[in-house]
């Protein structure tokens, strides 16, 4: 696995207490001495949690914020409904359960790490061949229920919901837009998009950030492993599909689409197209231009010019 040589992320997202490679071995050596610790390496962190690898085979990711410590639980509830499923594409399979402690405030897990490289760090990906195995595996998720999962998040993906934010973050949005992209979404962020029919089935567990940085490649046309389950919860499954819409453009959402086999409403492909767009937008702002990292910024922006021409109605 690559590792960013950094020991700083360049993220806005503060946590509500330091962490540091030192730390995380104090940490470990405390509540696992079982587990000899000669490596320890910062890898990433998103806007709830840090990763760090160690030994150059366990991922250990620790919540940045008390709310997020609180997730826990439901995402090792999800992950055990998704290891039951038997799908070629892996998951976290957590093997250390750390307790909160002096040393760290908060419950926090590690897992073996998944080989291969996330999939922003691509510059060719195989559209067709990796929207196929997506489709396949998001339709086996999407037949989780609230009833096999146990108590999860409702999360608010309806069209409009995600059209709002859209509009909320849109002073945000524009000063790092690139102007030759403000016309392709003008509907959007003026408000007067076209906004698709709102999902009339029963929720089903989604990963709900479904993004190429989630996906874990053996190359540029195989995925070994999704992660960062610490968002899902229960909604539209076309917001997932939206997320293979975000990175793969029309080839791989056709290929996903195909290989899920799934009963959809007729505005499901809608739906998919219309979250990427808005999802195109908010994301470049949040985890793009606005965290500095230069990796993101570029495939944030591949991923806007994809989805700018896409119209609805």
């Amino acid at each position: 696995m690559n590792v960013p040589p950094s020991t700083e992320a360049p993220v806005p997202w503060r946590s509500d207490r330091h962490l540091d490679a030192d730390i995380v071995r104090s940490v470990l050596a405390a509540q696992f001495p079982q587990l000899p610790v000669a490596t320890v390496a910062y890898v990433s962190e998103g806007w709830d949690s840090q990763a760090f690898l160690v030994n150059d085979h366990w991922i250990f990711r620790f919540p940045k914020r008390s709310e997020v410590a609180g997730w826990l639980v439901m995402e090792l509830r999800v992950l055990a409904a998704i290891e039951r499923l038997g799908q070629a594409i892996m998951t976290p399979r957590p093997h250390w359960f750390g307790q909160a402690s002096e040393q760290f405030p908060y419950a926090f897990m590690g897992y073996a790490c998944i080989p291969g490289d996330t999939g922003e760090l691509l510059p060719d990906p195989e559209a067709a061949r990796i929207g196929q195995q997506l489709g396949a595996f998001l339709a086996a998720v999407h037949t989780i229920t609230a009833e096999q999962v146990g108590p999860v998040r409702r999360i608010p993906d309806e069209p409009a919901f995600s059209a709002q934010r859209v509009i909320t973050h849109r002073d945000a949005i524009m000063q790092y837009l690139p102007p030759e992209l403000e016309p392709p979404f003008h509907d959007l962020l003026s408000g007067t998009a076209s906004i698709p029919p709102a999902n009339p089935d029963q929720p089903v567990l989604v990963h709900a950030d479904l993004t190429a940085n989630h996906l874990i490649m053996a190359d540029r046309s195989r995925i070994t492993g999704c992660i960062d389950w610490g968002d899902s919860g229960l909604g539209d499954p076309a917001f997932d599909f939206g997320g293979v819409a975000l990175w793969l453009s029309s080839e791989g959402l056709a290929a996903a689409l195909a290989a899920s086999h799934g009963p959809r409403d007729p505005a499901f492909a809608d739906r998919a197209w219309f979250y990427a767009r808005c999802a195109a937008l908010c994301d470049f702002r949040h985890y793009g231009r606005k965290s500095g990292d230069p990796i993101q910024c570029r495939h944030l922006l591949r991923c806007l010019h994809q989805v700018a021409s896409i119209r609805f109605g």
